[in-house]
């Protein structure tokens, strides 16, 4: 069973911030890259994505989306550019 974010939207709607906390491999980053993703195209919504270091960001701004949008949105693969935006 893989964590889903939308139970959590809906029954705390509204909310400045969310935190997740679990192990690894239970699928939290991959559902909220699919939500930021899925409320970019639909309401032209940006997210804020916060990491402890800087090393941190340094591993993730050059292919932080990929792994969502190779599975579930493959036709954007060639016209992506937040690999040039600033991190």
């Amino acid at each position: 069973m893989y964590f889903k974010l939308k139970p959590y939207l809906e029954k705390y709607p509204n909310k400045f911030y969310y935190a997740f906390l679990g192990g690894r491999g239970t699928g939290k980053s991959f559902d909220i890259k699919d939500n930021i993703f899925r409320d970019y195209l639909e309401n032209g919504e940006q997210a804020v994505v916060l990491r402890r270091y800087v090393n941190q960001l340094d591993d993730i701004k050059n292919n932080y989306m990929d792994d969502v949008l190779m599975e579930k949105y493959p036709d954007f693969m060639q016209d992506i550019n937040y690999k040039k935006d600033v991190v």
